[in-house]
């Protein structure tokens, strides 16, 4: 059988603590079903946010530090819209 429909990467900002945590999202195209997340590597205790295609995950030591790498994540990302619409 295997995994049917379109894997989409997720971005994701992390806390060091969780280095190699991945993630991604499997649609289907037609909208049939609901969109499925699939993910390996996550701390066992923790927090995570979701927006926009992105996911922010720390460890439970780091998470009220969460906050912060949003804030320096939406300066980057305006920073660099700001450079690519020139």
């Amino acid at each position: 059988m295997g995994i049917t429909g379109i894997v989409k990467p997720v971005l994701m900002i992390q806390c060091g603590h969780c280095g190699n945590a991945k993630c991604f999202f499997l649609e289907n195209p037609d909208g049939s079903k609901p969109v499925d997340f699939m993910w390996e590597s996550f701390p066992t205790k923790g927090r995570m946010l979701m927006m926009k295609e992105t996911v922010f995950l720390s460890c439970w030591s780091c998470r009220e530090g969460l906050d912060v790498m949003i804030q320096e994540f939406g300066k980057t990302y305006l920073e660099q819209s700001a450079t690519y619409d020139r």
